[in-house]
């Protein structure tokens, strides 16, 4: 006669097999965990952990960071998310964010020992979002939004510059003593752009530049093009260094096509020789606060 295999045991409910003991063991052993880590979670002091990150990014942007509120996030990688933020510099500028995300980030930069983390902030100045290395120097990979370039400080830098739009741009930037190295891509849509000397402000309906920011110049103009109704215009050149960027050497070629001719008497009071087609090839030195058209 064949021996008879013992029977299977059953559960009590509808006469299912009862889990091997190994999957049983399995399960126990993830409930515990999901319950310690539910616990800790609960019971972690945030609060302090908010003090501490604001200390922390207090230092690398060398202001005072306070954050109102903080919360944690969980995939893909934990996290947490910030609101009410405000950064107060020692020179009187300030910047309040809406939302902060910051979490870990998948990045090599982490094989060579330096930090990185993935960032996502929101406010009334435009929005950020991409990959923050510190452990150096620190860098930022990714893109920028700004829904209105009215509210950038651009005339700080370049008296009677004035810039309106929204833009967006892909930066890929180091952040040195000296000033920024990398490169960056930007294209604005819909504004009007005031440059010094002109009387009167050019609207555009597309503004595109490639930068790049070296050792040798502060910026190094790849390309700069502008559309508009009234003129359309290209550049390429270098912005040099100097103690302050209002001090800084240009160093631009442009090449001019005037497409409204009640424009032509505004430029040639500004020094702009055009051809019979409306076209002038010029170049740009002198500096930001006082440009030298050649």
């Amino acid at each position: 006669m064949e021996a008879r295999r013992p029977a299977r045991a059953t559960s009590a409910v509808a006469g299912h097999p009862s889990l091997p003991p190994r999957v049983r063991r399995a399960g126990l052993a993830a409930a515990a965990v999901f319950l310690t880590a539910f616990f800790f979670v609960m019971s972690f002091p945030w609060d302090r952990l908010g003090d501490v990150t604001a200390a922390r990014a207090g230092q690398l942007l060398g202001a005072d960071v306070a954050v109102a509120h903080l919360r944690t996030s969980w995939l893909p990688l934990p996290g947490f998310r910030a609101s009410g933020v405000r950064v107060h510099w020692p020179d009187g500028r300030s910047l309040e964010l809406d939302q902060a995300s910051v979490r870990p980030a998948f990045s090599s930069a982490w094989l060579r020992g330096r930090p990185a983390l993935f960032v996502a902030v929101a406010a009334a100045l435009g929005t950020a979002r991409g990959t923050v290395v510190t452990g150096g120097p620190p860098a930022f990979a990714g893109r920028l939004g700004v829904p209105a370039l009215a509210r950038l400080p651009l005339a700080t830098f370049v008296p009677e510059l004035s810039l309106d739009g929204r833009a967006d741009a892909d930066v890929d930037l180091r952040l040195l003593p000296d000033g920024p190295r990398g490169e960056a891509r930007f294209e604005a849509h819909d504004g009007s752009l005031a440059l010094p000397g002109l009387p009167v402000a050019l609207p555009y309906t597309a503004l595109r530049g490639q930068l790049d920011f070296t050792d040798a110049a502060w910026v190094e103009v790849r390309s700069l093009s502008l559309e508009g109704p009234m003129l359309a215009a290209d550049a390429k050149g270098s912005v040099g260094r100097a103690p302050l960027p209002q001090l800084a050497p240009l160093d631009l070629e442009l090449h001019v096509q005037v497409r409204d001719a009640s424009l032509r008497p505004a430029l040639a009071g500004a020094g702009l020789r055009l051809g019979p087609d409306g076209a002038a090839t010029l170049r740009l030195r002198g500096t930001p606060q006082r440009p030298l058209l050649q």
